[in-house]
């Protein structure tokens, strides 16, 4: 059986050597149905062939009724397959103008790669190629929502001793998140709840609202950071990410988490600098308090001296 498989590619591939080639298109459509006038921003296709031995131009050719200037491919440079690679990412700018009128916009990029019969045994000249549909509906109202693509490793490191006095620790989360709404925008707030190792006893909950703001449909690379009073040791943690007073993607994220040993990754510099973000008011409020006493003090003193 397997004989007969074999024979049956090696017959197609004498009559049809082009195939051997391939191009492809990922993904085949850019739809947007939600974007507003005077809105920009990038997607990201993929291109894909069989390797050559040299460098490969390719060819792009825009269709695009009442959208032509919305589209911009490659930054307008030409697109080069270098040799011996079978994948090329290429960027789609979208820019849509002020004052574009609600409705639906469609049109077509094709792509095509020329290969001479140099390149391709026993054939001629042979074109290679895809198309991608653009499918746009401009909008007339806002719309918020975000999409958790990615967790890299997070870093968490246990408080510092400095005498008596231990400061707090680190904790550092990595994430990856996209922006699914129509206006720039950042999530209301993340929540981290973190649990022993055997995910039972809830050893510490960490609030962060502060969050730096994506524009819209992009996607950005967000490190999170928050003083945290946890000792060295192993430990499960939960990502929790609020939009719109509700969890996005309907679920939470389970992680572990490693605590690592004072000054594994910072030094004695970086847990001040955490303590005081952690408790600002707190010192703020103690200064006040401080300075109120001392000149309470200053008057006392002054005021019974000046009766004798």
């Amino acid at each position: 059986m397997k004989l007969k498989i074999f024979f049956l590619l090696l017959f197609v591939w004498i009559l049809f050597p082009q195939v051997v080639w391939g191009f492809g298109i990922s993904p085949t459509t850019i739809s947007n149905l939600i974007i507003l006038p005077d809105t920009e921003y990038d997607e990201e296709i993929m291109l894909s062939h069989s390797p050559t031995d040299q460098d490969t131009s390719i060819n792009y050719r825009l269709v695009l009724p009442k959208t032509e200037n919305w589209i911009t491919v490659a930054d307008n440079q030409p697109i080069l397959f270098p040799k011996n690679q079978s994948r090329l990412p290429v960027k789609i700018h979208i820019k849509v103008p002020p004052n574009t009128p609600y409705g639906k916009y469609t049109g077509i990029i094709t792509f095509t790669e020329s290969k001479t019969a140099g390149e391709i045994s026993g054939g001629s000249n042979t074109i290679l190629g895809g198309t991608i549909s653009l499918n746009f509906s401009v909008y007339t109202a806002k719309q918020t929502g975000f999409l958790l693509k990615n967790i890299d490793r997070s870093q968490a490191e246990a408080g510092l001793k400095i005498g008596s006095f231990i400061t707090l620790g680190h904790l550092d989360i990595p994430i990856t998140l996209k922006n699914t709404g129509n206006t720039k925008n950042a999530p209301d707030k993340i929540i981290i709840n973190i649990f022993d190792s055997d995910d039972k006893k809830l050893i510490d909950t960490i609030t962060i609202k502060d969050i730096e703001e994506i524009s819209p449909f992009a996607t950005k690379n967000i490190l999170l950071s928050a003083p945290t009073n946890l000792s060295a040791g192993e430990y499960t943690m939960y990502l929790n990410i609020f939009s719109n007073n509700k969890l996005i993607d309907n679920q939470r994220k389970r992680l572990n988490l490693t605590v690592f040993p004072a000054k594994t990754f910072y030094d004695t510099n970086d847990y001040l600098v955490a303590a005081g973000k952690k408790y600002l008011w707190q010192i703020v409020i103690a200064f006040i308090t401080t300075i109120l006493i001392v000149l309470a003090s200053w008057h006392f003193y002054h005021s019974k001296h000046s009766e004798h």
